[in-house]
């Protein structure tokens, strides 16, 4: 394995599967939700439980815009295509990829997404935690989203800068920026939040906490969605992309014969068993997104599912990370039922 290889997977096994830096110590978007839940139960103020979330999401999300300002200084390209590959194949065909709940789960597993993804998971564990959607509104602005915390009763859909302003106890919270301030701090020189003045914020309407959370509860009980008539001896699992040390290919097509050398399996506690040829590995799942890094047996050290739709028909995305002596690598497929 040659350096460049081993700085590649250095990046994929530690960089993107380890803890961030100084961000929330959990594994779970729930244990973060747990997190700030307990924060509002000691008594923090909203401007802490912001700062907390933002500082959160922001180190968790890798962004999609290389360009843009990150704490990791970006990428790997290896990795960036890889993910970027992905993210493009999910936000195009994936289940429910505008709800913030299943946009929140698949961003926490996969860890790469642009302002809305950011968005979408702040709002979520927000929403998980203060039980209102009243304050809580995703705002948008040409084509930059972001969250208000503390949004004022019965506001319009349209406000402007002066409004913010006015707020009381309104907190900005914009991890794809890695910003948070107080409303009455915002100003025409938060470009991507005002669009300098020139674009309309626009509020999204607001969900009642009831709505949100039986919308989220059914979504988490699809997971079963994963589960069953994949593997048939027919099934195609071509492969999408590569990285590292392998001989597989790009559009080679892997072998799931005979039927049941690739099997997901729910399990009695909610989560999902992916078994394939002689590994097995198992993890948590969340509505059309599974994410395992519990390996029972081979060497596979994590594995990602999320079902999507393309041409009308259901598909499996399947990310695979193998590990050895001397080798790793990752491979990404797309599983495709034979009927």
């Amino acid at each position: 394995m040659n350096a460049r290889t081993i700085v590649v997977f250095m990046l994929i096994a530690l960089g993107l599967n380890s803890s961030p830096r100084g961000s929330a110590a959990t594994d779970s978007l729930d244990g973060l939700v747990a997190q700030v839940r307990s924060m509002k139960a000691q008594g923090k103020t909203r401007g802490e439980i912001a700062a907390f979330v933002t500082r959160s999401v922001d180190e968790r999300i890798v962004s999609l815009n290389q360009s843009g300002r990150d704490e990791r200084g970006g990428m790997h390209s290896a990795v960036y295509k890889q993910k970027k590959g992905m993210f493009d194949a999910w936000s195009k065909t994936g289940i429910g990829v505008d709800e913030p709940w299943s946009s929140a789960h698949w961003t926490w597993i996969n860890r790469v997404g642009h302002c809305q993804e950011n968005a979408h998971m702040a709002y979520h564990v927000l929403m998980m935690d203060f039980g209102s959607g009243a304050v809580i509104r995703e705002l948008t602005c040409g084509d930059h989203v972001y969250v208000v915390l503390g949004v004022p009763p019965e506001v319009p859909g349209e406000v402007s800068i002066a409004d913010l302003n006015r707020w009381p106890d309104a907190w900005l919270i914009d991890p794809w920026q890695g910003v948070c301030k107080p409303g009455r701090e915002m100003g025409l020189r938060d470009w991507h939040m005002t669009q300098g003045g020139i674009k309309v914020m626009t509020l999204a309407a607001p969900w009642s906490y009831r709505v949100y959370k039986s919308k989220y509860a059914k979504w988490l009980q699809d997971a079963a969605a994963l589960c069953g008539e994949w593997g048939d001896a027919g099934d195609r699992l071509v492969v999408t992309a590569v990285s590292g040390d392998a001989s597989i290919r790009v559009g080679q097509v892997m072998s799931v014969r005979p039927a049941g050398v690739f099997k997901v399996t729910r399990k009695d506690s909610g989560g999902v068993r992916l078994d394939f040829r002689a590994a097995a590995i198992e993890g948590a799942a969340a509505g059309d997104t599974a994410w395992l890094n519990k390996s029972l047996a081979g060497n596979l050290v994590s594995a990602g599912l999320t079902r999507i739709v393309v041409n009308g028909k259901d598909h499996l995305q399947v990310t695979l990370v193998t590990s050895g002596a001397g080798f790793s690598f990752t491979r990404e497929g797309l599983l495709t039922r034979s009927r």
